[in-house]
């Protein structure tokens, strides 16, 4: 009798907890942050807090503001060149699927309304891209040619993101539109990587298999060596995010009035 008591209180429990998910997924986007007031010493911390709560529209997009999903997310081209005369490449990524979004969270969160602009830290388990890749470059006069497929997972990943959208004004000091948001990323760290490219020794497939082998045995230097192409494909999805997603972003509808407003009002 008392496993079956107990066994009914855990599905009873199990259902409980399914059914609050459900209703927080259906709850508006404003109530997550109705108690973080901009003026207030714990804003940031309300905003961290609130946004790890919001994970599920990643998959979902949020359609009554215009933002669209993004886990996974598509990225039909990024380029990243490097070197010079002697020492020169050209790295093409195509048709470029990230996902992983939804299993992140963000561990620090700053802002600066001052100069307009926000600094975060997230933090993922996993977080997953593929495509196929172009590279042509010339090493020490040696040129190289090569493309394929590949497939990068990165695990326990943090990397951070600063977000600068200033205004524009006019000659007189009035506020005429919002620029561009400016995205730069930073990649901290990872705990471990698998990266697997094709015909990355030209169809060779031995010496490639021999090769992946390596390159995932003694993955910290490649990581190192990843991070600026990293940076370049992750600001690229992150700029084309939040500036087609976010555009017409109204802060105001979300966030509740500034501390000053609200005291004035009250």
């Amino acid at each position: 009798m008392g496993i079956a008591v107990y066994t009914a209180l855990l599905l009873c429990a199990a259902t409980s907890v399914r059914a609050q998910e459900a209703l927080d997924k259906e709850r508006p986007l404003p109530d997550y942050f109705k108690a973080c007031v901009r003026g207030r010493p714990d804003f940031d911390r309300c905003i961290m807090d609130s946004l790890n709560q919001c994970n599920h529209f990643f998959h979902t997009g949020v359609p009554e503001y215009n933002v669209p999903p993004f886990d996974p997310f598509f990225a039909k081209e990024v380029v990243q060149k490097r070197g010079g005369n002697s020492l020169f490449y050209k790295l093409t990524l195509r048709d470029v699927i990230e996902s992983g979004w939804a299993r992140s969270k963000v561990i620090r969160f700053k802002s600066d309304p001052r100069n307009y602009r926000i600094r975060y830290t997230q933090w993922w388990p996993d977080k997953f891209l593929a495509g196929q890749y172009e590279f042509d470059g010339n090493m020490i006069q040696l040129p190289i040619d090569n493309k394929g497929q590949f497939n990068l997972t990165l695990y326990n990943y943090t990397q951070t993101t600063t977000l600068t959208r200033r205004p524009v004004l006019d000659e007189g000091g009035r506020f005429l539109r919002w620029a561009p948001i400016k995205v730069q990323i930073n990649v901290l760290n990872s705990g471990d990587m698998a990266l697997h490219i094709s015909h990355l020794l030209g169809g060779r497939v031995i010496m490639e298999n021999i090769l992946d082998r390596i390159i995932n045995a003694a993955w910290r230097p490649g990581f190192f060596v990843l991070r600026t192409t990293i940076n370049d494909l992750v600001e690229t999805a992150f700029t084309k995010i939040f500036n087609d997603g976010f555009k017409g972003f109204d802060l105001e509808r979300v966030l509740p009035p500034p501390e000053s407003i609200s005291n004035a009002l009250s």
